[in-house]
């Protein structure tokens, strides 16, 4: 357990304890958030891979920081991805592959500036050699058309939001 612990309960915090938990309680008054604090604590012990749970849903503000921290420098090597629901955020750097269905949706958001030489494979509006500028929505909501679409490019960072279809019944 990573954090200031400000909103673990005193029965949670008795209970994981007695169940060797190891805690690394932080002060509130503090630089990092608490996820930020675990993320570099998983680094710290060797994680070649992070699921993120949890991250969205209650403050904006918080749900925008933990987004931003996909391009955390130390995370650079590591697959980290958030995952809510159906939904699937990862940050690509240079390349990525998703594995779904044709007719998944895949969101390409560029962070941090313009995103350049973007190129897509396997996607209903093709990408080839593209700049995704930072601010418009160009890159929203486009269509796997196979089921292992990809994306790679030459500059800049792209938060992917890959949405999977829920089947009718």
């Amino acid at each position: 357990m990573v954090g200031d612990l400000d909103s673990i309960s005193p029965a949670l915090h008795a209970e994981w304890q007695d169940a060797d938990v190891e805690f690394f309680q932080f002060p509130p008054d503090k630089d990092e958030t608490d996820l930020e604090l675990a993320l570099l604590e998983a680094v710290k012990r060797g994680a070649d891979q992070i699921v993120i749970l949890g991250a969205l849903g209650r403050r904006v503000d918080h749900e925008l920081g933990n987004l931003l921290l996909l391009a955390h420098p130390s995370l650079a090597q590591i697959d980290v991805r958030i995952v809510v629901g159906q939904q699937e955020i990862v940050l690509v750097r240079d390349r990525a592959e998703w594995n779904g269905r044709p007719g998944d949706l895949l969101s390409l958001l560029p962070i941090g500036g313009d995103a350049y030489g973007v190129v897509s494979r396997g996607l209903e509006y093709p990408l080839c050699d593209e700049v995704l500028r930072f601010g418009p929505a160009r890159g929203v909501s486009n269509v796997f058309t196979v089921s292992k679409p990809s994306v790679c490019l030459k500059e800049g960072l792209l938060l992917a939001v890959h949405t999977r279809r829920v089947e009718e019944r």
